[in-house]
């Protein structure tokens, strides 16, 4: 376990970005939150009206709001995970054969399974973790920042506190990172392989499905393999989540319509509603993929294995 625990320090220390990254999004969500305040503080009656209309505002307008300000940054953490993750697994194995330092860790005693392995588990689960602790710390921060104006104009912080909103959009953002991690972990072991079997340009062969998927299409007769990585790539809404199972009734969209209170008031706003982890783990597809992606993965071990880099 120690050896295992020291391949994902040195993958921390050899790829800065996947700490760094998070870090630097949820600093810029909190620095633009910071920015803001600081002009509604130089518009006393602006703020003013803000804190009057959450004096007069009702439970279903403060569960907006709060909803509103706590999931915003959300899915722009979620992206900036997902894009660093790529750049990662086309660089995690690259790297170390274009630097030369694979002669170097290869006369360790860590076998190359570990040394895989160790940067899927890096790629897959550490840099979620980094990114789902930061969103939570820079929501805190927000929150915190948020209060201490409302109280400096005489309004009441406590409306914007809410526990079960705060843990729900942290459980959907980790339900996201971890099922966007299962559903496209083809495409991942593929970047993992790319990396492993590239000698230059590693960036290039990581677009080798959209070569692929042109090249097939411009073939006659009847295509397969494009047809199927584009519908696993976009299938993805369809397996993890349940759009079906908030009922929006037939409410005018006026604040005052009984039914949209209901509706409110019943928890259609939390993200957890839009869950369905038990729809996403009977998906043949999946089971596919992930088989599809122990192969590639097998096949970037027995190339570090086995390839002369000398």
């Amino acid at each position: 376990m120690k050896p295992f625990l020291g391949l994902l320090r040195r993958e921390l220390q050899e790829h800065p970005a996947l700490y760094v990254g998070p870090l630097g999004v949820n600093l810029f969500v909190a620095v633009s939150a910071l920015l803001l305040v600081a002009r509604a503080i130089g518009s006393p009656e602006n703020l003013r009206n803000i804190v009057g209309l959450i004096d007069v505002a009702g439970e279903q307008a403060l569960n907006v709001g709060r909803s509103a300000l706590i999931a915003s940054p959300m899915w722009l953490v979620i992206i900036v995970t997902i894009a660093i993750g790529y750049f990662y697994f086309i660089d995690c194995l690259f790297a170390e054969r274009k630097e030369r330092t694979i002669l170097f860790f290869k006369s360790f005693p860590i076998s190359d399974t570990e040394t895989v392995l160790s940067k899927i588990v890096c790629g897959v689960v550490v840099l979620p973790a980094l990114s789902l602790v930061a969103f939570a710390a820079t929501q805190v921060f927000v929150l915190i920042v948020v209060s201490i104006a409302l109280a400096a104009a005489g309004g009441s912080p406590g409306a914007l506190w809410s526990a079960g909103t705060m843990f729900s959009n942290w459980a959907f953002t980790a339900y996201v990172l971890v099922t966007c991690a299962l559903w496209y972990s083809p495409f991942i072991a593929f970047l993992v392989l790319a990396s492993a079997w590239a000698k230059r340009a590693a960036f290039l062969w990581s677009l080798l499905p959209l070569f692929v998927i042109q090249a097939e299409f411009l073939l006659p007769g009847r295509n397969f393999i494009g047809p199927q990585i584009i519908r696993h790539f976009t299938d993805y809404p369809a397996a993890a989540f349940e759009f079906t199972a908030v009922e929006f009734g037939n409410f005018s969209g006026e604040f005052g319509d009984s039914e949209f209170a209901d509706f409110l008031t019943d928890g259609a706003l939390s993200p957890l509603r839009f869950m369905n982890p038990g729809g996403f783990v009977s998906e043949p597809a999946l089971w596919i993929g992930c088989i599809i992606a122990a192969a590639f993965v097998a096949a970037a071990i027995y190339l570090r294995r086995y390839r002369d880099d000398s």
